[in-house]
């Protein structure tokens, strides 16, 4: 399935810090300008996340999949096609709201 990039926040790391490791470590991008997006709790069988979404409008470099990642850029109103993660449908309502 397919799902936006990210990962977790390490202990004591504001979110916004997180976004940028994580994106520099998963896509090699270093991020120049993002603004918060939303934030949504999301029930799997075993677990319930917290997940911080960002829109992120500026970077450097080139995308590219640092750890074997599969990546492809699909257009917002064609985001409901794809198979996505179930945590990831509330902001895609969002993201076509707009």
């Amino acid at each position: 399935m397919w799902e936006f990039p990210g990962g977790k926040i390490d202990p004591g790391e504001p979110p916004d810090a997180a976004l940028r490791r994580e994106l520099l470590e998963e896509l090699g991008t270093e991020i120049r300008d993002s603004v918060p997006f939303m934030k949504l709790f999301h029930e799997y069988p075993d677990r319930t996340v917290s997940i911080e979404f960002f829109l992120v409008t500026a970077w450097d470099n080139e995308v590219r999949g640092l750890e074997g990642q599969q990546l492809e850029w699909v257009a917002v109103e064609e985001l409901c096609g794809e198979r996505l993660l179930p945590a990831d449908l509330p902001v895609i309502e969002k993201l076509k709201s707009q």
